[in-house]
């Protein structure tokens, strides 16, 4: 009787959180930016990154739900988790994980909330939070565990989740560490002519330049030139019907920051219904990446504090209450960019740029930072940006 009494008041705090902010949501418009993405994509301004500002939303609502008090307050505001149910916060973006091409999964996510052993996670809340995508553990923090744990991922997420958590962020330091990890393994429609595959100099700033390996195409895409955003726009089909790769470079060398900045307050998907059908040359770079973001600055930028602040305000998390903070928090992706996509699943080979040109075609050269998205019609999956080699 007591642990269903104690459930239900873990249930009642919770549903008091959702409609305390579901009242205040009526007096306030919802915030159009999606400043998460722009402080992600900006604090990572120089390096090459790969991301999705909503699962990092889901993964942050886990502990959103353990900790009251002001903690709350501050990610409740600066994350809008507004709902009333436990499917307001199951995020639309979710649906490519049920996406399948030639019986293979499209893309998976893992969420940990790792908890120090000594630091015992409520039954309860393990019990309210089981519908979520992932889970909260108790572990030691050893060498021993890491390998477990990242055993346990790589099953979880392929070879491509192969020691997704490195040795430098697990540590006996941590009380608590946020994890997500996710892959994403998606063919083009087309795959670029690997004959076509050749240098060509990369601008990483006015200062420097590069010579790297690009792909090339010439083929028919949605193309546009984008006036407000002062930059042009791509879109690049997957094998999978649904999934596109919409690519966006400024049309100043030094203008990535600028235009995220304004995409932050963009409707992705409606700005690609503008783009028309055109034939383009198309010259990309070829590139891996290993991107695994400390997302603790980040969130930092936006407001949120007293989470990583020593406090008894885990009541919902714990079995007891007890000082306590979240210590690290992790978005992991690996993405490969070439000729066949972002997997091996073969496609018919492109005509590359050796095969036919058009007579007015139209050009989007990847020659200095661009961002990228991945969408369907109605989703934004995964952003990133390249801005070096």
């Amino acid at each position: 009787m007591d642990s269903w009494c104690s459930y239900s008041l873990l249930i009642f705090s919770a549903l008091c959180k959702f409609i305390d902010s579901v009242d205040q949501n009526v007096a306030d418009e919802p915030l159009p930016r999606d400043e998460l993405y722009y402080a992600l994509a900006s604090e990572y301004a120089n390096e090459n990154v790969i991301f999705s500002s909503e699962m990092v939303r889901a993964a942050l609502f886990f502990i959103y739900i353990g900790i009251e008090g002001e903690g709350s307050d501050e990610m409740r505001l600066a994350l809008a988790y507004h709902g009333v149910t436990m499917s307001d916060f199951q995020v639309d973006s979710a649906k490519i994980f049920n996406y399948k091409w030639k019986d293979a999964p499209i893309a998976h996510s893992v969420i940990r909330y790792f908890i120090r052993q000594d630091h015992k996670i409520a039954r309860n809340y393990k019990m309210y939070m089981r519908h979520m995508m992932g889970k909260a553990v108790n572990v030691d923090f050893s060498e021993d565990q890491l390998k477990a744990t990242n055993k346990e991922l790589a099953d979880e997420l392929g070879p491509i989740g192969a020691d997704v958590i490195a040795p430098a962020v697990w540590g006996a330091d941590h009380l608590a560490l946020l994890v997500n990890a996710m892959y994403f393994n998606m063919s083009w429609h087309r795959t670029f002519n690997t004959q076509a595959s050749y240098p060509r100099i990369f601008h990483v700033n006015e200062s420097r330049k590069l010579l790297i390996k690009m792909m090339h195409e010439d083929s028919t895409y949605l193309w546009g030139e984008l006036k407000e955003l002062n930059a042009t726009a791509v879109v690049l089909p997957f094998a999978f019907p649904k999934l596109k790769m919409l690519l966006i470079k400024p049309n100043h060398m030094a203008g990535l920051d600028q235009l995220e900045y304004s995409l932050a307050g963009t409707d992705i998907n409606a700005l690609v219904d503008d783009l028309v059908q055109h034939d383009v040359f198309v010259a990309l770079p070829k590139f891996k990446i290993r991107c695994d973001m400390e997302v603790t600055k980040v969130i930092r930028r936006l407001g949120i504090g007293k989470i990583f602040e020593i406090s008894e305000t885990f009541t919902t998390l714990l079995n007891k209450s007890t000082p306590f903070r979240v210590t690290g928090i992790r978005h992991v992706n690996t993405f490969e960019f070439t000729e066949a996509g972002v997997g091996v699943a073969p496609t018919p080979m492109g005509y590359g740029s050796l095969a036919r040109l058009f007579r007015g075609v139209k050009y989007f050269l990847a020659d200095h930072p661009f961002a990228f998205f991945i969408i369907d019609k109605k989703s934004v999956f995964l952003s990133g940006h390249i801005t070096n080699f």
